[in-house]
């Protein structure tokens, strides 16, 4: 009896000893059991798949796709280490990890607070981003972002700090702008017979290679107009081919007989669009050129007048020989006593 009584009191010390042992040496000691008792952090992020394919173009305002960041424990006392150690919530800080130069990213909120529990639990947040004018057109990039959060426990750590990273994906959309410079203006006076040159000045300043379209929107009757139809442009920052281009439009005047005092307007649209996408365009530019045409026109009788002046001058040339080789006839017969 007297063994049994002690075996009992054995076990009755044991158990109070782990009790003990459990409630306060072991939260505020680390101990070789501590690592049975760890439970590691997980974190993750998800996101609307639609959100990050829509292209983002430079010139645009801010795109801000929403992010949802999950947090859960795993381990022993995943499903009573919230209880045991009075640790409620999870302090998640969000950081920018890394980006593209070409690229300006925020998120928003700097933290977010989640439940600590063995199941997933999430809270919301944002991610900004802009680009930059040079940003490469149709570029698959991305961002990472970094989780932080601290530890849980006393000395005797129950969650270690989490730190994960995580790619979020993002591309890059195509933007088909020009500079158009008229280098010698958009009027010109001239005659009938003359031809107005209007030199103009394509740049690209899209992000992408890019072609230009030319269309000549009005030509009035008896007027010829002419230049390139296409062009194709390199970029400023990528290259692939010069990003800069000088046309001319040419602009000739009727030359129909008569006196001309004529003033016509020529109109041409110039429209962007993708080397790599034709469905891709940009918006018209439209330019007028205002060409004055005054002056007489003799249209081809100028060589008529030319044959016509020639035989004119060879008959009073003739004329004029003629008269005096009788004056020189009608001298020598005076001289020699033989006028008739």
């Amino acid at each position: 009896m007297n063994r049994k009584k002690i075996i009992m009191k054995t076990v009755v010390m044991f158990i109070s000893f782990f009790i003990v042992y459990s409630a306060f040496i072991l939260p505020s000691r680390a101990l070789p059991m501590d690592n049975y008792y760890k439970c590691e952090p997980e974190f993750l992020i998800t996101y609307n798949e639609t959100d990050v394919d829509n292209p983002i173009s430079p010139y645009s305002a801010p795109r801000v796709i929403p992010i949802t960041v999950h947090a859960r424990i795993r381990g022993v006392l995943e499903d009573t280490v919230s209880e045991i150690y009075n640790v409620n919530d999870f302090y998640i800080y969000l950081y920018i990890d890394e980006a593209p130069e070409w690229c300006k990213v925020s998120v928003n909120p700097p933290f977010v607070k989640i439940p600590v529990n063995e199941a997933w639990k999430a809270a919301n947040a944002t991610i900004s981003i802009t680009l930059d004018k040079n940003a490469p057109a149709f570029t698959d990039a991305h961002i990472k972002i970094r989780l932080k959060s601290k530890r849980m426990g006393n000395s005797a750590t129950v969650v270690p700090e989490g730190n994960k990273t995580q790619k979020v994906p993002f591309r890059v959309g195509y933007v088909p702008i020009l500079a158009i410079n008229t280098l010698e203006g958009n009027y010109k006076v001239l005659g009938p017979n003359e031809v107005a040159n209007f030199p103009i000045e394509i740049i690209n300043l899209g992000n992408g290679i890019t072609k230009a379209k030319i269309d000549i929107l009005s030509v009035p009757k008896g007027w010829q107009v002419n230049i390139i139809q296409d062009v194709t442009l390199g970029t400023i920052y990528y290259g692939g081919g010069i990003y800069k281009s000088k046309l001319n439009l040419s602009v000739k005047p009727p030359i129909d007989f008569g006196y001309h005092q004529e003033r016509e307007v020529i109109k041409i649209s110039i429209t962007p669009y993708s080397d790599t996408d034709s469905n891709l365009t940009g918006e018209s530019y439209l330019l007028s050129f205002a060409v004055y045409s005054r002056g007489f026109s003799t249209p081809g009788f100028e060589g008529i007048l030319l044959v016509l002046g020639i035989i004119i001058f060879l008959s009073i040339f003739r004329n004029k020989k003629l008269r005096v080789d009788k004056v020189q006839s009608h001298k020598k017969n005076f001289e020699g006593g033989r006028i008739k």
